[in-house]
């Protein structure tokens, strides 16, 4: 794969203004899992809005984008985008086993059933970088830390009035 391979995406509504904004390389702006955002049906509402892009390059304006129209689930603006962008993995392919080694990872110490013993914590995975909020001492991987802190400074502008 060519270093300058990828490209920023934006899925279009009727009217022309977006509804998501994603980084891509391939065809995966036209190819979306069930678990996804719907791509249009009518491919003519994918905008290609920049292409030839580092990895770096592509995550940095997806974020930008996804910043200046503002997303629906945090009451800023108009996509249905669920983070903030510039996070992912590009390609991996895992296979069965792996996704179960770290689901059970992810879960912490787990028996043979792969439940979690009663009693026991979660274990942060150590493959992911986790922040610490200063306000409530809790942890978060950097997606939940976005959303956490978000949360928290709409509640803060409510308190301030």
């Amino acid at each position: 794969m060519d270093i300058y391979s990828f490209y920023v995406y934006a899925y279009l509504r009727i009217d022309g203004t977006p509804y998501y904004i994603g980084k891509g390389s391939s065809t995966r702006a036209y190819k979306k899992s069930k678990k996804e955002i719907q791509k249009p049906k009518d491919n003519k509402n994918i905008l290609i809005v920049e292409k030839h892009l580092s990895e770096i390059g592509a995550f940095a304006l997806e974020r930008r984008l996804i910043r200046w129209y503002g997303r629906k689930d945090l009451g800023t603006g108009t996509l249905r985008n669920q983070t903030d962008g510039g996070e992912g993995s590009s390609g991996i392919k895992r296979t069965n086993k792996h996704k179960k080694i770290i689901s059970e990872f992810m879960l912490g110490n787990t028996h043979a059933k792969g439940h979690r013993r009663p009693g026991t914590k979660p274990e942060l995975n150590k493959h992911k970088i986790y922040m610490s909020c200063l306000h409530c001492k809790k942890q978060f991987n950097i997606g939940n830390f976005t959303k956490h802190m978000n949360s928290l400074k709409d509640s803060l502008i409510l308190l301030r009035g």
